[in-house]
């Protein structure tokens, strides 16, 4: 009589090993497309940089807000402050969700409009705010009073606020959400630690679904609160 166990169990060996291989597919797959989405969010981010910097200009020309340059400068300034003052900075960093979606649809200049409106929105709803530019892009820096918790709960309710407002396009009307990412100038007033966890939060947003706040408490990015997200598309 046949051992069909004893069969059973000898096919399962190889059909056990490709089910491992598949998976290490796919987990190499899924970091590689990782890879591939912080690359291509830092280059984003680097050419921005960039542009600011080749022009002795300080004034982004569109909002009237200080430029990357012009922030850098000033940052500066506010830990050297800091340092001898005590005070707590937190560095927020602001970006559109799908900025070139909606350029790709309703235009440049539509583009533009809503970037200006969106600068007079958080202009007017951080009136304690110490110093408010744009990094270029969809992208905005705002430097808020701490402690980080408050200042992340203050930009939760902007967030939110935002899911609501509607930009008037000619006879249509759109809407435009932002990912946020906050971090606090630590002990040691180290600069480059204070915009390094505030990107690494701010691109945690973004790669979570946008529409989202991430604050970073020195070990990683927290979600504040449970904000409305893009709802998935439908499969069909």
């Amino acid at each position: 009589e046949p051992d069909v166990a004893g069969e059973e169990s000898t096919r399962s060996v190889p059909q056990h090993r490709a089910a491992i291989a598949i998976e290490q597919v796919l987990r190499g797959v899924r970091k590689t497309s990782d890879h591939l989405d912080t690359a291509e969010y830092r280059l984003h981010k680097q050419t921005a940089q960039i542009q600011s910097y080749v022009s002795d200009e300080k004034i982004d020309s569109l909002t009237g807000l200080p430029n990357r340059h012009a922030f850098d400068i000033k940052l500066e300034e506010l830990c050297v402050e800091s340092s001898e003052d005590g005070r707590t900075l937190v560095l927020v960093l602001i970006d559109i969700d799908r900025l070139k979606a909606f350029s790709d649809e309703y235009g440049q200049q539509a583009c533009d409009y809503a970037l200006r409106q969106l600068c007079e929105i958080i202009c007017s709803r951080l009136e304690d705010a110490v110093a408010v530019a744009r990094f270029g892009g969809g992208e905005f820096s705002v430097i808020l009073p701490g402690p980080l918790r408050e200042a992340a709960e203050k930009m939760n309710k902007i967030g939110r606020y935002l899911q609501t407002e509607r930009f008037t396009i000619g006879s249509e009307v759109a809407n435009l959400t932002v990912s946020i990412g906050l971090s606090a100038l630590s002990e040691d007033r180290v600069v480059g630690a204070l915009l390094r966890h505030a990107d690494e939060a701010l691109f945690t947003a973004k790669k979570t679904g946008g529409n989202r706040v991430y604050y970073h408490d020195g070990n990683g990015p927290v979600l504040v609160g449970a904000p409305e997200t893009v709802k998935p598309r439908a499969t069909s």
